[in-house]
Parts: structure tokens; C-alpha cells; sequence
């Protein structure tokens, strides 16, 4: 089974492919943002980490994290930022692994795992994905998007894109790239051409 790690900027256009590839045949897709924000959920080892670390700032009425808080305060501190993600990162690569090997003993040929961050550190875990694509847009156009999507005022956006590894540095990790200016479905059409050179790699394997 091939793993792909499907990754991009923030309104760069990774979930509109990873729509688009989830119902072709001998495919299967994971969100990994979904993942991860289920080891925040109350009891676990990553929830208690976190409220440890940041306090009860960062939590609602109801005892479970606020994202938008917990958001808040890494985009604006890059060492807080790192601690998250030091935090979180390993508990959902392990929880992927599972997952991959359930997918192959069904018989999956190309697993697809979305994930914001995957080129964001050195180094990317090659041991895991066999490889990567990332999603491309323009920058105007990602924060146009970004504006338009999340009801940001322009120098909020930039600051969530500018808290983000440049894309020039992920461009150079990825072993694809798709371009995602233009129409949706014209997106949609190079993601599915690309496609045709990943069954042919897990064909390889």
C-alpha cells in the first residue's frame, strides 16, 4: 500500500482534492486535523499535557479545549507553537500507523492522509509516508481565500499564513506539487492525473 501525505498551506486547497480523490476506487482518505483533535478530548495523555502546560486559558465551561484560544496563543508564540506540536504530533502518527495497517489488510492500494503540517519540520518522517504532494496556490489568491473563508481582516490572515513554513521551503521537500489556482474542478483534474502516476507507484511496491 502506498501512503501519500497530502499537504499545503492554510486555504490552499488540500481539502477540495481530498474530496475529490476519497471515492475513487482502491483509495481511502484520512483527515488528520481530525485526528489530532480527537487526542485533545478530555482524559487523554495529549489533553493533559496541554492543559498542564498553558492552563485553564485555554479551556471552555465544560472542561474541554477551546481551539480558538488554544490557536490564539501559538500563532502568536512560535516556541508555544512547538510545544504543541512536539506534543501532539507523535501521538497521531501512531494513531496513522494503526490506521494504515487496518486499510491494508482491507485491501486499500493508496492511503491519502491530509495533513496541514506534514512539511512544516525537518525531518519529514519517511519512514511512515512513502510520499509527498503538496497543494499550491498563489499567495494572493490563498489569502483571498483565507479572508473570504475564515471572515479575517487582512492582517489577521497574514498572520496565520506567515505563521506557517514558507511554501518555497515545503516545495522543496514534496516530492509533487499541484497548482490549485483557477476553477475548483480544474484543481479537481490535475489531482486525478496525479493519481494515475501514484497507481502506478503502488503498482511498484
Amino acid at each position: 500500500m502506498l501512503i501519500v501525505g497530502l499537504t499545503g498551506g492554510i486555504a490552499s486547497g488540500k481539502s477540495t482534492i481530498a474530496r475529490a480523490l476519497k471515492g475513487e476506487p482502491g483509495v481511502a482518505v484520512i483527515d488528520a486535523d481530525k485526528i489530532a483533535w480527537e487526542t485533545y478530548q478530555p482524559g487523554t495523555e495529549v489533553y493533559e499535557r496541554l492543559v498542564e502546560h498553558f492552563g485553564s486559558k485555554i479551556l471552555k465551561p465544560d472542561g474541554t479545549i477551546n481551539r480558538h484560544a488554544l490557536g490564539t496563543l501559538v500563532f502568536q508564540n512560535p516556541k508555544e507553537r512547538d510545544f504543541l506540536n512536539c506534543t501532539v504530533h507523535p501521538v497521531v502518527l501512531r494513531r496513522l500507523r494503526e490506521l494504515a495497517r487496518s486499510y491494508e489488510a482491507q485491501g486499500v492500494e493508496i492511503l491519502i492522509v491530509e495533513a496541514a503540517l506534514l512539511l512544516e519540520f525537518e525531518p519529514v518522517a519517511r519512514d511512515f509516508f512513502d510520499c509527498y504532494v503538496m497543494v499550491w496556490v498563489d499567495p494572493k489568491e490563498q489569502l483571498r481565500r483565507l479572508m473570504q473563508r475564515d471572515g479575517l481582516s487582512r492582517e489577521a490572515a497574514l498572520q496565520k499564513i506567515r505563521s506557517q513554513t514558507p511554501p518555497e521551503e515545503k516545495r522543496k521537500r514534496a516530492d509533487f506539487v499541484i497548482e490549485s489556482g483557477g476553477e475548483p474542478q480544474e484543481t479537481i483534474q490535475r489531482a486525478k492525473a496525479l493519481l494515475s502516476e501514484l497507481r502506478r507507484r503502488a503498482k511498484n511496491l
